[in-house]
């Protein structure tokens, strides 16, 4: 359910390909290799995911959203230790999402900060990550309810997702989402949420 473009950034990350400055400088592409997202440090992966102030802030963001405390800020050990505090199959599906958009971010708002001189904040980044996870889950919910290559059983257990009280305390992941929607009844289950929060 990774949206694509976040997928291919983590894929590069991952994979130690990702065009960072501090490659670009050894292949004379660029002439200088600083982090444009904090002052004092060179532009690397590394750097970038999650060293960098900037980067570690969102993620700290993040974390604190999905109610997760995790200690260590490498991104692979991230990525690890996320998947394996999600429960069941959905909720690893989404965690992997905001995983991917959590490296995504990061790296458009340094793309951002080169090439128009600004810097979103890390709560915009949240708020970015928050809307892009949530529309995709819901967009890949309505395509498999309109290929009718969904069972009856699991369409029930995505409307449920973040409906039951018991379950949505026992799964965080699912907790979080939900508190990106709003309350509405609906004859499968006690309350659905998953819609735009109302306007403030």
């Amino acid at each position: 359910m990774n949206i694509p473009k976040h997928s291919f950034i983590s894929w590069l990350v991952m994979r130690k390909k990702l065009l960072t400055k501090d490659r670009t400088l050894k292949m004379k592409i660029t002439e200088e290799s600083d982090c444009m997202l904090c002052v004092g440090n060179t532009e690397s992966i590394e750097h970038l995911f999650f060293e960098c102030t900037y980067s570690r802030v969102c993620l700290a963001e993040v974390l604190k959203w999905l109610e997760m405390n995790i200690q260590n800020m490498e991104v692979t050990g991230i990525w690890r230790r996320m998947t394996r505090i999600a429960n069941g199959k959905i909720g690893r599906s989404f965690t992997k999402a905001v995983l991917a958009a959590v490296i995504y971010h990061p790296w458009k708002a340094r793309n951002e900060a080169i090439w128009r001189k600004r810097v979103p904040r890390p709560q915009v980044v949240l708020e970015q990550i928050q809307h892009a996870c949530k529309y995709r889950f819901l967009e890949i919910i309505q395509k498999k309810k309109s290929k009718g290559n969904m069972s009856r059983y699991l369409l029930k257990r995505l409307g449920n997702l973040v409906v039951r009280h018991s379950f949505r305390e026992g799964n965080k992941v699912a907790h979080s989402l939900c508190k990106l929607g709003s309350k509405q009844q609906h004859p499968s289950s006690t309350i659905t949420i998953l819609h735009s929060p109302p306007d403030p």
